[in-house]
């Protein structure tokens, strides 16, 4: 049961990779993550995101996880 991911590093998350996992509670996305495939957190519903300040790609708006 995975409930929370070390990403720190991390440049590519893949198409499903955490799919459907529900008990993934939080995600933190590192300065280096630059690629979330389709479908990556479908079906994760639980997961809170955490977004580096000095990620170009992402941020963290009204709880979601967006494209800058």
């Amino acid at each position: 049961m995975v409930t929370e991911v070390n990403s720190r590093g991390l440049t590519k998350v893949g198409y499903c990779a955490f799919g459907n996992c529900r008990s993934l509670k939080s995600f933190y996305v590192p300065a280096t993550l630059a690629q979330i495939d389709e479908h990556a957190f479908d079906g994760s519903n639980n997961v809170s995101f955490s977004v580096s300040s000095s990620n170009t790609v992402y941020k963290q708006e009204d709880g979601k996880l967006v494209r800058k």
